[in-house]
């Protein structure tokens, strides 16, 4: 069933990457921006500070030199008017009529323009010295009074704010005045403003084009994704052997591999899933076959007997012959039995080492008669042991030997022969009977399985006798192997481990 989404719903995963990829971008930008606008200020601030620090101590460094009557003449108000000194301090400057706020002269700049932002002089009591002008700031000029090395400050008038430097004037390591340098922000802060309107233009801007652009790219990058989902839900239960695309060579390309990979496991599992139960249905029609014929004897022989006159010999002889379907019917359910709790895992042999010479020898009186093909023993050593569970080991051999008797002419030949092979032991059960076509060969140990049904059931096969050797051979951890040539004869091998 194939489930259909918008393409720009806000479960889509494309809108969500375009949304965190936005999200991310602006939070970015906005620091960038923010750090961008402090390291401005900062960078501002420190350029200001340098210049009126230098200002301010070219002017301790001309107060410092001057001679003492002129020193005097300045502390004194009076202007001694060397042309150097205009150059140094300027030209007088006119005493705003107007005080500033705070109710006293030098509380702070007022209504005063500031001009050129000339450098102030005052002595220790805040008075003008030479030019007349106020204070700028008087908790500098205070806390230089106090000792202070020089204080930076930042006042607010009316017309922008004035970052201002008070220094102290000394000479002979004597506080004699203090110099006040200033210089106005406005053009600093106009400047400010304007870039942060410019980001805050540029960045919805930026982030508009990011977010198409993304969107773009995003929905590009997820095209392998679609075409994998629409191949996906072309694939049915009953078309596993379908694969979905493997476009470049990137992640996508990755998954879609591995979902490939994942169909085949699945279309393998289906097939055995399938053999199986095809299996299954064979295996309890044939089982069913098997039990019906022994049943079947039982059922007409009791009957015959319970509704007509029977001699002694007669029913003696109905007995022997419905005994023998009990026997045979009873063989079937302990095989069946015996598989059964293979499959489920109940079968644990208690593995111990055990003569090789003792299993054979109790395995052959099963073939031991007029009827089947002479059997010849060659173990090699003879004293050869073997790790194994003994009735289980004899019922294997049994199993072979009535097999290979049951397709060997008496004029044949049986052998049973052994060889040590490092820590293993094979032992070979070879006839020279009528042999196996290389067809049903794969198959032969199947439940069940015959090459011939008809002639299996005549010669008395049950179709188990070989599953149930490979599932004792399994539980000794062994191998079987089966070698057939049609016509020549079949050699059956077991590899045990050795004791």
């Amino acid at each position: 069933m194939t489930i259909s989404r918008p393409r720009f719903s806000l479960n889509s995963v494309r809108v969500r990457i375009t949304l965190w990829n936005v999200g991310i971008l602006a939070f970015v930008l906005i620091v960038l921006g923010a750090v961008f606008m402090f390291s401005f200020r900062a960078n501002v601030a420190s350029a200001v500070d340098q210049g009126l620090a230098q200002k301010a101590h070219g002017r301790q460094h001309f107060f410092g030199g001057m001679p003492p009557d002129m020193t005097a003449d300045v502390l004194a108000g009076r202007d001694p008017r060397p042309p150097h000194f205009g150059e140094r301090f300027g030209p007088p400057q006119k005493q705003s009529k107007t005080p500033p706020p705070g109710g006293g002269p030098g509380d702070g700049p007022g209504d005063e323009r500031f001009g050129e932002m000339r450098p102030r002089m005052f002595d220790l009591k805040g008075n003008a010295l030479l030019h007349g002008a106020p204070l700028w700031d008087r908790t500098g000029f205070k806390r230089v009074v106090q000792g202070a090395p020089g204080v930076y400050s930042t006042i607010h008038a009316s017309d922008g704010d004035v970052r201002v430097f008070s220094l102290p004037l000394q000479q002979n390591g004597v506080t004699l005045a203090v110099v006040q340098c200033a210089n106005s922000l406005t053009h600093f802060q106009e400047e400010q403003a304007r870039m942060q309107r410019i980001l805050m233009t540029l960045i919805p801007f930026v982030l508009l084009i990011a977010g198409f652009g993304g969107a773009f790219l995003t929905d590009r990058a997820l095209r392998p994704v679609r075409e994998i989902a629409h191949a996906a839900n072309k694939i049915e239960a009953e078309h596993l052997s379908q694969r979905l695309p493997v476009i470049g060579h990137d992640e996508f390309a990755e998954i879609a591999e591995t979902f490939n990979g994942l169909l085949g496991r699945l279309e393998t599992a289906f097939e055995r899933q399938e053999q199986a139960f095809q299996q299954q249905q064979r295996f309890t029609a044939d089982a069913s076959h098997e039990l019906r014929t022994p049943l079947t004897i039982i059922k007409a022989n009791t009957s015959l007997a319970l509704t007509s006159a029977r001699t002694e010999e007669q029913l003696r002889k109905t007995l022997q012959t419905v005994d023998t379907a009990a026997d045979r019917m009873n063989r079937i359910v302990q095989d069946l039995l015996l598989l059964a709790r293979s499959d489920a895992g109940q079968m644990d042999y208690d593995l111990r080492p055990t003569p090789l010479a003792e299993i054979i020898e109790q395995a052959l009186p099963s073939v031991q008669s007029a009827s089947h093909a002479p059997v010849a023993v060659r173990l090699d050593p003879p004293d050869m042991r073997v790790c194994g569970q003994p009735d289980a080991l004899v019922r294997l051999f049994s199993n072979l030997l009535e097999n290979a008797a049951r397709y060997t002419p008496q004029d044949g030949q049986i052998t049973i022969s052994s060889e040590a092979q490092g820590e293993c032991v094979t032992i070979a059960v070879a006839d020279t009977g009528e042999g196996v076509a290389p067809d049903h060969l794969p198959h032969i140990t199947e439940r069940f399985y015959r090459a011939e049904a008809a002639r299996s059931r005549a010669h008395g096969g049950t179709g188990l006798g070989l599953a149930i050797c490979q599932t004792i051979v399994d539980l000794h951890h062994g191998s079987l192997a089966i070698e057939s040539t049609l016509g020549a004869g079949t050699t059956v091998r077991v590899t045990l481990p050795r004791a």
